[in-house]
């Protein structure tokens, strides 16, 4: 990450180069992150704290090789489905360290429970 950038394969890309760029609409069902992304967004309170504690723990253990890059997504929808109440009101900072924590728990669980290592 910045500032440590890694140089990547591909040409650095020059948009005053391009003539033009097209835009579709995202394919759900290929990009599901992007799907519950949405759904966190529109339901506000809790929703986009899960996703991402939900999130970060899933990606952390596929960065140690311990679920499926397509085990991601799966964990974080289990996640944000198994927390109730995501669309209430967030009233305190104790509220969402909670959530959080809570969050992070049961993401670790299922990435337990979807262990490449068992």
């Amino acid at each position: 990450g910045w500032p440590s950038r890694i140089d990547g394969p591909a040409a650095r890309l020059d948009f005053m180069a391009l003539s033009a760029l097209t835009f579709e609409r995202p394919d759900s069902g290929r990009f599901p992150s992007l799907r519950l992304a949405r759904e966190a967004l529109v339901s506000g309170g809790f929703a986009p704290i899960v996703l991402n504690a939900a999130n970060e723990a899933a990606v952390e253990a596929f960065l140690a090789k311990r679920i499926r890059f397509l085990d991601i997504a799966r964990i974080v929808e289990d996640v944000m489905g198994a927390c109730g109440g995501l669309s209430g009101a967030v009233e305190s900072l104790q509220q969402v360290e909670a959530a959080d924590v809570e969050a992070r728990r049961k993401a670790g669980d299922l990435c337990v429970a979807r262990s490449l290592t068992n």
